[in-house]
């Protein structure tokens, strides 16, 4: 969505794999970085600064470091 900081998705058939985002920083203009049907993510120095909501929106998925991610 244009209104969201991103967006990582593949399908349940079908995940997303082996995605590393380091050095990042999203000023996002309504909510964060969704995450769904991915695994082995990895947020390395990541900053995600949406207006409303959580920084990062995971479902059904695998991430490290999004709970030390700058917030």
């Amino acid at each position: 969505s244009t209104l969201g900081a991103g967006v990582i998705a593949g399908l349940p058939e079908s995940l997303i794999e082996d995605v590393t985002l380091e050095n990042v920083s999203i000023e996002a203009a309504k909510t964060g970085l969704e995450i769904r049907n991915a695994r082995r993510v990895k947020m390395k120095d990541t900053k995600i600064e949406p207006k409303s909501g959580e920084p990062y929106i995971v479902r059904d998925s695998e991430v490290d470091g999004a709970d030390r991610a700058v917030k």
